[in-house]
């Protein structure tokens, strides 16, 4: 998350959102982000947007193996990492609305698939945050 806020400084007036932040898309130097790549979806827009996608696929909300609280803190760790605080649950809603338009303009199916399981989650978890 200090790489994703390192980038988003590196713009006064409009943000550049990377629009597909997630680990693939990182160099990896001694297990640590050391650079981005794959900027096909870049846009203008909110820095908000590239932290809500970043959290949703390092954290897999409703898909990782952790107690609700584990992924609240990592969460916490994640956005104190970015040094910003952000409305998560309100990002997060936006980002699946985002990600809903975009699995059904492509076809993708079983990304779509996924999507009732992660705001599930949120929906019952959304006062720990």
């Amino acid at each position: 998350m200090r790489l994703l806020r390192r980038y988003h400084d590196c713009f006064e007036d409009a943000v550049i959102c990377h629009g597909d932040f997630r680990p693939w898309n990182l160099v990896w130097r001694e297990r640590l982000p050391v650079g981005i790549i794959d900027f096909d979806n870049a846009y203008v827009g909110d820095p908000a947007d590239d932290v809500a996608y970043a959290l949703r696929t390092f954290l897999s909300y409703g898909f990782a193996p952790f107690e609700p609280g584990e992924l609240v803190r990592r969460t916490e760790v994640a956005l104190a990492a970015y040094d910003r605080t952000f409305d998560v649950p309100a990002i997060l809603k936006r980002e699946y609305e985002r990600v809903e338009e975009r699995c059904r303009r492509n076809g993708w199916e079983r990304a779509l698939a996924n999507l009732p399981v992660e705001r599930a989650w949120l929906a019952k978890h959304r006062n720990l945050f």
